[in-house]
Order: C-alpha cells, then structure tokens, then sequence
C-alpha cells in the first residue's frame, strides 16, 4: 500500500516548477472579474495560487500535504491552508465557515482520490460555493496513456508510485451534476 500523504511531500521536495500551468492561464481566460474569490483545491507548491495572487485575485490555498503548506505559507503571500478538502469535518473549520468563494480550482486533484472522496468533495465543494459559483476541474482520464502502467485495481484505478484514478468523462459529467 501507498502512502499518499508520503508520496506526495517526497514529491514536492523534488518538484521545482514555479511558473503557472497552462490550465491555470486558461483558466483566468475564462473568469469573470477581478473581485472574485477563487479556492485552489489541492495547491501543491502553490504554483497556481501565487500566479492568480500575482493577476490581483484573492485566493484561498488548499492543501492536506503539510511540507507544500508550511513552505507556501513562509512566503507571507496568500492564504495557504492545511486542510483535507476531502473530510466530512470541513464544514467545521471556522475560516472556511466565514468565506464563500466564486470558483473551486482542482488542477490534477480529482485523479487523486477515489469514487467516496469524490462524493464528498462535491458536496463540500457546493458548500464552499457562492450561489452561481463554477467549478474547473482538470484531471487524468482514461484516455490517459498512463492507464496502461501500474497495478490495475479495478476498471479505472492503478497503482504505480502512487495512487490514480482515471476518470471515464461521460460517468463523471453525470456522477457531478448529480
């Protein structure tokens, strides 16, 4: 068995990019104004989240990986928080309480956690919401070439070096609307 919290701090140890990915660019293409709130659901080293504090947006960074947060954090730029987006226990945390956000940003996230996080993710994401807000998701589909690698642990799941699951978009458009 993986260990996903682990992994993904040896990950970030070695992962040195900075510079905003392409989702992110078109991403900001697509928002409304300037004013609004935008939550970066799984932040990482906070590439993302540091290019949309840069273009002037007020963002909220989440993370359940302590060693990306407690660096990001340092930077004294942003709101970097070490939170499982995931929990049944979010609803709790006081912050998240006070603050709606206009758009969840999750680049690389849902591929990361299985069919029952999912399920709560949506309904923590529409709490997070404000009325009319949007969800971006980019994720790893069964298209995906890396598919074919790891062990296959049902139809849609493998195990390499970590956990993924690839998402059939179809299935997932319904599983998100409903």
């Amino acid at each position: 068995k993986v260990n996903q919290k682990e992994y993904w701090n040896n990950f970030y140890n070695n992962f040195k990019i900075k510079k905003p990915s392409n989702f992110a660019r078109f991403f900001l293409k697509k928002i409304r104004r300037k004013s609004s709130i935008i939550a970066d659901i799984g932040s990482g080293n906070g590439r993302d989240s540091f290019y949309f504090i840069k273009k002037k947006y007020t963002t909220i960074s989440i993370d359940s990986c302590k060693k990306t947060i407690v660096e990001n954090q340092k930077s004294n730029i942003g709101n970097f928080y070490l939170i499982d987006f995931c929990s049944k226990k979010i609803k709790n945390n006081i912050f998240l309480k006070r603050k709606k956000v206009h758009y969840i940003y999750a680049r690389f996230f849902i591929h990361t956690i299985n069919d029952y996080d999912e399920k709560i993710f949506f309904k923590n994401a529409i709490w997070f919401l404000k009325k009319k807000g949007q969800i971006f998701l980019e994720f790893r589909s069964t298209k995906d070439p890396l598919m074919k690698k790891g062990k296959k642990i049902s139809i849609y799941e493998r195990l390499t070096s970590h956990y993924r699951r690839f998402i059939n978009v179809d299935h997932f458009i319904k599983r998100a609307r409903d």
